[in-house]
This record gives C-alpha cells, sequence and structure tokens, in this order.
C-alpha cells in the first residue's frame, strides 16, 4: 500500500479530513493538511511512496477481517481488495474504499475492525443514523466516506462497524491455521502477519463474549449531503494546487 502507483504523490480519501480544518496555511489550511501536502510533494519528487511500512498488529487485524465481514454481509456488497480510484478529473485525488454496495444511485462502505473501547463508542454513534452526529463525533470516517463518494460519484455512502464475536473468532483461528485464507481472500503472499490472532490468548484480542449483548455489527447508510461534496471538492482542489505548484 505504501508504494501503491495510484496512492504516490496524491491525496488520499483517509486524509480528507485534513482539508475540511480551518487554520493559517495558504487557502486557509491547518497545519495537519500542510503537513501532508509536503509529505505529498517529497513523494511527487522521489516519485515513490515515502513512509517505510510499519507491521502494526491492529492494521492487519482490520484487514484479516475484510471478507469475513463481506460473507456475512451478502450479495449486494462487492469487496474491493486493495484498488485505488484515481479521481476521474483530479488525477491527484484518489481514494479506496472496502466495498461497493449495490443500489440506485450507487453507494461505497467503509469498515471499521476498532477495538474494544472505540468499537463500543462508534456503534454507539451509528446506531443514532444522524449525518451530523457521525460528521461531528467521527469526521475522519465521515470526510473519508464523503471523498470515496465523491470519487465514485455515489448517492450513498455506508459506515460500517465490525467486532467478531467469540465465536466468529474461533472459527477465524482455525481458517488462519488450517486453510489459505489469507492467500486466497487476501491476495498477501506473507500469512504469517496474521498468525497472532492463533498465538495469542482469546482475551488478548478484541472480540465480544458469548454472554454479552455488545453489538457485533452495525450499518449506517445515508445520502451524502451535496453541499459537502461540493465543500470537500473545492478544498481538494485547492490542495492539489498547492501540491502541483
Amino acid at each position: 500500500m505504501n508504494n501503491k502507483a495510484n496512492r504516490v504523490a496524491r491525496l488520499t480519501s483517509s486524509n480528507a479530513h485534513l482539508f475540511v480544518v480551518s487554520g493559517n496555511g495558504p487557502h486557509g489550511f491547518g497545519e495537519g493538511a500542510m503537513t501532508y501536502i509536503k509529505k505529498k510533494r517529497k513523494e511527487l519528487e522521489y516519485g515513490r511512496g515515502i513512509e517505510l511500512p510499519v507491521y502494526k498488529t491492529d492494521m492487519f487485524w482490520g484487514k484479516c477481517w475484510e471478507p469475513f465481514v463481506h460473507w456475512e454481509l451478502g450479495r449486494d456488497y462487492e469487496i474491493i481488495v486493495d484498488v485505488t480510484t484515481i479521481h476521474p478529473k483530479y488525477s491527484f485525488w484518489s481514494g479506496t474504499q472496502d466495498f461497493n454496495v449495490k443500489v440506485v444511485g450507487g453507494c461505497i462502505a467503509e469498515l471499521k475492525c476498532y477495538q474494544m473501547s472505540n468499537h463500543y463508542d462508534y456503534v454507539e454513534v451509528l446506531k443514532q443514523k444522524d449525518v451530523k452526529l457521525l460528521k461531528a463525533k467521527y469526521s475522519n470516517e465521515y470526510w473519508q466516506i464523503v471523498s470515496n463518494s465523491c470519487i465514485h460519484k455515489t448517492k450513498y455512502g455506508e459506515a460500517i462497524a465490525f467486532m467478531p464475536t467469540e465465536k466468529q473468532l474461533i472459527e477465524m483461528r482455525r481458517l488462519l491455521s488450517e486453510t489459505d485464507y489469507i492467500k486466497m481472500h487476501l491476495r498477501d503472499e506473507d500469512p504469517f502477519k496474521y498468525m497472532f490472532i492463533c498465538d495469542r490468548d482469546l482475551y488478548d484480542l478484541a472480540f465480544i463474549p458469548s454472554h454479552s449483548n455488545v453489538t457485533s455489527m452495525e450499518k449506517f447508510r445515508f445520502e451524502v449531503p451535496i453541499e459537502d461534496k461540493i465543500f470537500l471538492q473545492k478544498r481538494m482542489i485547492k490542495a492539489g494546487e498547492l501540491l502541483l505548484e
């Protein structure tokens, strides 16, 4: 992912939230946006990604569950594995979504497999089915959805929170140890990066015990506000000007 051609020297959806924050930089950008643009300028000069991979278990934890969640979601969802799409009009803008959803008007969906406390809080917000609340409480996640909706020209966006139940975690351990789950479904040639899921004590991993009523999966599909699409597009264009100047 670090050196994917469609991500190198491009402003990505996962960082779209930086460009909606006001500050004292050019075009009114904040410090976070300017730092990110400077990093992307360096990538433009190098012609490659400059941040070398850091193998964090949280990242591989979420990635590991994507195909499993897809099975749970059903046929209306198309899983996208490491496919980064460039905006059809602005080549400096790209994004990677987790799922395409087959609905009239189009929909992109973003999956978050957070750890215990964060999962609980995110689920509680999604349960309210309130776009303004999601935008206020989870700005990063919200603007990532808006950005990918702009790139794919969809009417809808969907936020998904998932944490496995005890039964699902035990099944995942079986899949990792007894099958080619990683190679087949994630197209990753290094399954050992995921083996901590099998090797750790069960209670050292994020899961919902069989006696708990905490929600395992929560979805919130919403029509992406056109005014937010327009606003973000204007900000991304300004950021692109700074990147390419």
